[in-house]
């Protein structure tokens, strides 16, 4: 394992290297150094307050023929000072595009996105989530795929062969919020599947905008990328637990002058659990132009999820948010936002900025606090100590 840790980090630092000598094609390198300071001290005396990572993501493109062929690569590496766990490699990108009229072909390793709701990423299937990066499930592992796509003025018809499954990835309780208390034993997990990773997956999507909507209607055919978190009593541990999963979702969105109303829907047949469904429907109104070219925006969502509180947070949540641009040389922008459970009460408060300092630097900034958690609650029950303030700082090659 550490020969292949050190052999995928060499290539992360010399794939531009070598790229450049090859050609002039579009070439990048983003360095970002992470420090994290937590706001209370953990219930064990054994964990910090503080932890600091490095991320290196070079990244090169080429395409050719007018566009109708492309070659993506993006790498990834974490190295985390306090958790070996976090310390981890991906292949984001490293794909083959190519376009034959109305057709566009895809293979090799991708990310997929569905969705339009701002608060949580509820009917996107394709992609894993690389759980040790964010709470948000924004951040996710490169799938390996075959994609095949039909633009026509009906629309556009996608398919996905999905050949190999990526198991999430967690963090030890070193890392706190990221973990919880108890720590995930990921080498022990169990598939409902007997082929297990290797259980091939499918994929479809339509979207067309019609006017103002946007519309997409997706089906998804295999192993769930959320897996079942079972307590093993005699390691006290955790150990994920797959479902094979068949999910019919759609997502749409209205586009006014200032106002936008989104909707997500699902439902979902799990081979062991059964069936269930799921939505988010909201609004962000901007008001534009203020103070000299500011934007400011007001986001609401609803979050309901008919699997209840022993399988997500987000059974009966509303989210309110303020998003504010300055819409200046840096792209200031300013995201307050958080959830409150309607039944039990749960507060998670989170407040972001990022701003671009020179051409080459940038920095974002985050408040993450957790506020009368209940108990009972899924994940923030092993988190409602660890608000924190993390600092990235972001330096473009």
């Amino acid at each position: 394992m550490t020969t292949l840790k050190t052999s995928l980090l060499t290539a992360l630092f010399l794939m531009p290297i070598s790229i450049a000598k090859a050609s002039d094609h579009d070439i990048g390198l983003e360095l970002s150094i992470e420090t994290m300071f937590f706001l209370n001290d953990s219930e064990s005396t054994e964990l910090s307050n503080s932890s600091s990572s490095l991320t290196i993501q070079p990244n090169y493109r080429h395409s050719w023929d007018f566009g109708n062929k492309v070659l993506d690569a993006r790498l990834f590496h974490r190295e985390d000072a306090n958790d070996e766990h976090r310390s981890h490699s991906d292949i984001r990108e490293l794909s083959w595009t190519q376009s034959i009229g109305d057709i566009e072909y895809k293979i090799g390793i991708s990310k997929e996105f569905w969705g339009v709701a701002e608060s949580h990423s509820l009917v996107d299937v394709i992609n894993q989530v690389d759980y040790v990066e964010n709470l948000d499930y924004q951040s996710r592992l490169g799938q390996p795929m075959i994609k095949v796509s039909y633009f026509s003025d009906i629309g556009s018809f996608s398919a996905w062969v999905l050949p190999y499954f990526r198991e999430r990835n967690f963090a030890s309780n070193k890392s706190r919020a990221f973990s919880g208390k108890i720590n995930v034993e990921e080498e022990s997990s169990q598939f409902y599947s007997k082929k297990e990773e290797k259980h091939v997956d499918y994929a479809l999507r339509y979207a067309h905008t019609l006017g103002d909507i946007d519309l997409g209607i997706g089906y998804f055919q295999g192993t769930g990328r959320n897996p079942i978190l079972n307590y093993e009593p005699q390691s006290n541990t955790l150990v994920p637990f797959y479902d094979q999963l068949r999910q019919a979702s759609v997502d749409v969105q209205w586009t006014g002058d200032s106002l936008l109303l989104k909707a997500e829907a699902l439902y979902r047949d799990e081979a062991t659990f059964g069936s269930s469904n799921a939505a988010i429907t909201g609004f962000e109104y901007t008001f534009f132009d203020l103070f000299n070219g500011h934007d400011l925006g007001l986001i609401s969502e609803y979050l309901y999820d008919s699997l209840g509180k022993t399988r997500t947070s987000f059974d009966n949540d509303l989210f309110s948010g303020i998003r504010y641009t300055f819409n200046d040389i840096g792209a200031t922008e300013i995201l307050v936002g958080g959830f409150v459970d309607l039944e039990d009460g749960t507060q998670v408060f989170r407040m972001e900025v990022q701003q671009r300092i020179t051409s080459n630097w940038k920095y974002d900034f985050i408040v993450q606090t957790f506020n009368h958690v209940d108990d009972n609650d899924l994940f923030f029950a092993g988190v409602q100590n660890d608000d924190y303030v993390r600092m990235n700082l972001r330096y473009y090659f």
